[in-house]
């Protein structure tokens, strides 16, 4: 998303209107992704169901199973919020 954010500007700044590919593939490739992780979030989360996931029990990183007030209304997530964004821009 954050390259989005550079292309953009620097497409404002050079008065430039070329660039509308770029941004159509770099968001065609973030609904794929956040399609994907949402995917995952709400079969565990939403669906309650047991999801093995490569995530890290303990230590730094907190686990993605953990739910810590990132679910809201029952089933809007992080990944959703950014597969929302990435249709908008698309």
């Amino acid at each position: 998303m954050f390259p989005i954010d550079i292309i953009v500007l620097v497409s404002l700044y050079y008065k430039t209107k070329t660039n509308h590919m770029i941004i159509e593939i770099l968001s065609a490739f973030g609904i794929f992704f956040a399609g994907y992780h949402y995917y995952y979030h709400f079969r565990g989360w939403v669906l309650g169901e047991i999801v093995s996931l490569p995530c890290s029990v303990g230590g730094l990183l907190p686990a993605c199973t953990d739910n810590n007030g990132i679910l809201q209304f029952g089933f809007i997530t992080i990944p959703f919020m950014a597969l929302v964004v990435f249709i908008t821009i698309l």
